[in-house]
C-alpha cells in the first residue's frame, strides 16, 4: 500500500517521526508519483494555535489538509492543555470527511495507535485520489545582524494577521537588542515561538517562506528593525 505524510512547514520534524514509525510498523511504501493512489497521512501538531481562524488563506490551508486526509495523526510535541485538545477534537468532528485519528509524540506512535495501524486491512483505504498536493513555497533569506525583536514581531504579526500576506513561516537565529544572547524564532499563522538560542547556533539570517512574497518589502522591514 502506498502512502505519503504531510504537515505544515513548521512541523516537518514531526512528520518525519510519523513516517519512520509507519515504515517500521507496516508493509507500506512511500508514494513516488503524484498520479498514484495513496493513503494521505496528515500530521497535526496539537501545539497549533487558533489565530488562523481569522486568516482566510490559513483556514483554507488547514481545511484542505483535513478534507484530503485518510489518516490524521495528532502529534503532542509537548504537554497541551485540555482546552487546546478539546478545540482540535471538535474541529475534526465538524468535518464531513472520513478519516482515522491516531496519536503520536516524539518517541513515535502511541501503543494504541500502533495496534490500530498494524491491524488495518489494505482495502480500508482503497481511495480513488492522488496524494495530497503540497504547495511550492517561495523562500527569501535576508541577513540579520542585530535586530530589535519587538519591532520585528509587530511587523510580521501585522503582515500575517492584518495585511493578508501568505507567510507560511518566518524562522532564524540571530542577535537582538533586548537580550545578551541570540534568539531562535519560528513564527507563522499557526504557531508563534521565540526561544533563547546558544551562540554556536547563530545564523544571522531571517528565512521567510510563503506565497507571492514581496522580497523588497521584507528587506525594507528587516532593515528598519536592525541596529
Amino acid at each position: 500500500m502506498l502512502f505519503q505524510v504531510f504537515a505544515l512547514p513548521q512541523f516537518q520534524r514531526q512528520a518525519e517521526v510519523v513516517k519512520s514509525a509507519i515504515l517500521g510498523l507496516c508493509d507500506w511504501q512511500l508514494v513516488s508519483k503524484q498520479e498514484q493512489e495513496a493513503v494521505n497521512v496528515w500530521v497535526l501538531d496539537l501545539q497549533t494555535e487558533t489565530r488562523w481562524q481569522t486568516i482566510e488563506w490559513a483556514q483554507e490551508s488547514l481545511n484542505a489538509m483535513r478534507n484530503q486526509a485518510d489518516i490524521i495523526v495528532l502529534f503532542e510535541s509537548q504537554i497541551v492543555d485540555m482546552s487546546q485538545q478539546l478545540f482540535w477534537s471538535e474541529w475534526l468532528a465538524d468535518s464531513a470527511g472520513k478519516f482515522l485519528v491516531l496519536r503520536a509524540n516524539a518517541q513515535g506512535l502511541s501503543d494504541n495507535s500502533q495496534q490500530i495501524l498494524a491491524k488495518l486491512k489494505p482495502e480500508k483505504f482503497r481511495v480513488s485520489r492522488a496524494p495530497f498536493a503540497k504547495s511550492e513555497l517561495e523562500v527569501i533569506e535576508i541577513p540579520a545582524k542585530t535586530v530589535h525583536l519587538e519591532h520585528l514581531m509587530m511587523a510580521m504579526s501585522n503582515a500575517i494577521e492584518s495585511m493578508g500576506m501568505k507567510i507560511h513561516r518566518v524562522s532564524g537565529v540571530f542577535k537582538v537588542t533586548e537580550f545578551a544572547h541570540p534568539v531562535l524564532i519560528d513564527w507563522s499563522a499557526f504557531l508563534w515561538q521565540t526561544e533563547r538560542a546558544e551562540e554556536d547556533a547563530l545564523q544571522s539570517t531571517i528565512r521567510i517562506s510563503g506565497e507571492q512574497l514581496d522580497a523588497e518589502w521584507f528587506q525594507q522591514i528587516i532593515d528598519s528593525c536592525q541596529f
